[in-house]
């Protein structure tokens, strides 16, 4: 994303930021999961970092964290996500996916040519919400 700022920045463009500011999404993720939610989070995260294995959760392969995953683990990346924790997939997913989605509709109001830059786990999403501008939607 800092790179997106970076060239944005070099070709004059407008830069606007369209995620939910990230306290907003956090208090939201707090307040939904309650207390066994959170402390299942907590567990499930720091088993994960120590690489311990956990039933049900199986990483089938490895993630190279300087390419953009391709679609088919995307798309089990996120079923496993709403499959162990909805509430998580909820807020962190489907809820900012709206948000992105009414602020780009914002800008496209604003301005001819949007680009958008997020996180690839959003894109179908946000994608799907758009579907029915005139403009188009598509992944780069």
């Amino acid at each position: 994303m800092l790179a997106a700022c970076e060239c944005a920045s070099e070709v004059g463009a407008h830069v606007a930021f369209i995620d939910q500011d990230m306290n907003i999404t956090l208090s939201k993720l707090m307040a939904k999961l309650g207390v066994f939610g959170q402390l299942k989070l907590l567990l499930y995260m720091g088993v994960g970092i120590l690489g311990i294995p956990v039933r049900g959760l199986v990483m089938s392969k490895e993630i190279d964290l300087n390419k953009v995953p391709d679609d088919e683990f995307i798309e089990y990346a996120m079923g496993e996500l709403r499959k162990h924790f909805p509430v998580v997939y909820e807020v962190l997913v489907v809820e900012r996916n709206h948000v992105m989605a009414r602020n780009l509709q914002k800008l496209g109001d604003e301005f001819e040519d949007v680009v958008a830059v997020m996180g690839a786990g959003h894109v179908k999403g946000v994608g799907k919400l758009l579907e029915g501008d005139e403009g188009t939607a598509r992944k780069c």
